[in-house]
Order: C-alpha cells, then sequence, then structure tokens
C-alpha cells in the first residue's frame, strides 16, 4: 500500500478510508472496497455511426477544459475491449475527437455508451492527502510525486487535476486563504480562489520559485510556513494581488514533508542535521 488515509464527512456523517496500491485509489466503508480509479469525465456517449479508425468522435463530456487525460481506459457499450486514450483531445461544448489505440475494429452505434475504467498514473512514491471544502462538496486532494495531482469526493469520484502541466510532480499540498497549493519540484503552485481545477493567471492563481525543492507545506497563525531543502518561507496575504513570501531561514531546511507538524502551538519539523 502506498498510501492510506481516514476521509470523514461532516455534511454526509460518513467514513470513509481510502487506500492507493499498485497506483490504484480504493475507498472503503467496512468490509467492502470499491475502485475509484475510473476518471468521472461526464456520461460520455459515442456520436454518430459509421465511425472506424484510430479515432472516436464522442459527445457528452462534462467538461471542456477537464478532458480525457492521456492513458485513461475505457470500454464501449460494455464490451470487453479496453481502448486507450493516446493525446489529450479538444473538447468543444462536450464533443470532440479522442486519438485511441487500438484502432476500431467496427463501427460502434451512435450514442452508445462509453465506460471510463482507469488513468495512467504509475511511478508515483508517497502518496499524500489533504481535505478541502470550497462549495459544500468535501474533497480530498491527492498527490503521488510524479503525475497530475487529483480530487476525491463521494459524490464526484475521481478527478484528475490537469489542466495545467505546472502541477505535473506535485509532491505536497495543502489550502490556504481559499486556495489549493502544489509543491512542484522547486515551484509552490496556487491555484484560483475556491477552485481546485482553475490554474489561470488572470483568475488568480500563480506560482512562486524558490532555489531548492519545496518539501513541505503548513498554515500557522494566518501564514503559509514553506519548507525547502535549504530554506523555510512564510506567505502572507489573502489573494494573488497581496500574497507576499518572507524568508525565515536561508541555512535552515526540512527533509521531508511527514516530518512537519504544529505540535503545542509550535511547529516541529526534521532539519538535514
Amino acid at each position: 500500500i502506498e498510501g492510506l488515509y481516514y476521509f470523514y464527512s461532516s455534511s454526509t456523517g460518513t467514513s470513509t478510508t481510502l487506500a492507493v496500491r499498485d497506483s490504484t485509489l480504493w475507498s472503503g466503508e467496512g468490509t467492502t472496497w470499491t475502485n475509484e480509479s475510473a476518471p468521472n469525465y461526464g456520461s460520455v456517449l459515442v456520436d454518430g455511426g459509421a465511425q472506424t479508425g484510430a479515432t472516436l468522435v464522442v459527445d457528452g463530456v462534462t467538461s471542456d477544459t477537464y478532458l480525457p487525460h492521456i492513458g485513461s481506459t475505457f470500454s464501449i457499450d460494455g464490451v470487453e475491449k479496453v481502448y486507450t486514450v493516446l493525446a489529450t483531445p479538444t473538447i468543444t461544448a462536450g464533443g470532440g475527437t479522442i486519438s485511441i489505440y487500438p484502432s476500431l475494429a467496427s463501427s460502434p452505434a451512435d450514442n452508445a455508451a462509453i465506460t471510463f475504467l482507469s488513468l495512467s498514473a504509475t511511478g508515483g512514491s508517497k502518496i499524500r492527502f489533504h481535505d478541502f471544502n470550497f462549495d459544500s462538496t468535501e474533497r480530498v486532494a491527492i498527490v503521488d510525486g510524479a503525475n497530475y495531482p487529483a480530487s476525491w469526493s463521494t459524490s464526484e469520484g475521481l478527478i484528475v487535476i490537469d489542466t495545467n502541466s505546472d502541477l505535473v510532480g506535485a509532491s505536497t499540498v495543502t489550502t490556504f486563504k481559499n486556495h489549493v497549493f502544489f509543491g512542484v519540484g522547486n515551484r509552490l503552485v496556487f491555484s484560483s480562489p475556491f477552485s481546485f481545477t482553475d490554474y489561470t493567471a488572470a483568475n488568480g492563481s500563480g506560482v512562486f520559485t524558490f532555489p531548492s525543492d519545496v518539501t513541505g507545506i503548513i498554515e500557522f497563525r494566518e501564514k503559509l510556513i514553506v519548507f525547502t531543502t535549504s530554506s523555510i518561507h512564510q506567505l502572507t496575504g489573502n489573494s494573488q494581488a497581496d500574497f507576499s513570501l518572507s524568508g525565515i531561514s536561508d541555512d535552515l531546511g526540512c527533509v521531508s514533508s511527514d516530518t512537519i507538524a504544529e505540535v503545542g502551538g509550535d511547529i516541529l519539523f526534521l532539519g538535514p542535521d
């Protein structure tokens, strides 16, 4: 098991255990486990009959920006044949063309249901989780240090946060002032306010860059404390308009996010020495 997390929903009063094993996300309530690795792209359907070859025209995709991820697998109309998405498609008004492998052996019927089965998310190391709630939906953000981050909720299932390539390889995650913050290499990437999928600068998202890799982030007394391998910083403010980054130490860092904790009103962490 690469990751294990206890998720409690205060709105529903239910508790769920999330486990990641062999890059597959499972949810458990009691003695039953459910595979949650199928991404939710909406009620996707085949758009038009007489289709053959290495592309498939579809409609019914919920979002024009949250799109079938490269490596996602799916079946058509319940037939036990698995297709893989080869490239991120362009979707307009819920419809577009997906490049697939293998090629269609026969033409599926118009409006045949497409069932997404899983996504490609291998190579991750330590899985980390963080609860957040921006719009009355309680979600868990998930990072693994190698792939795009994702979110999961009981109502939405799994959503891959792949709207910005800066997020690939996120290894740490937290929320601060209604933004989601990800540590990705030597960058701290944050979302637009009250959004976990919007990373457009014009809408209030942004990036901070550090001399060394970000190893941990934690909110503390209305500040966001940012640890790197060789320094410590603090972020103050409320939004992109007034966020201000200042240094705490330029000769001491933290070796691992998992060593950072608030205890008795202090932040404890494991330094390199």
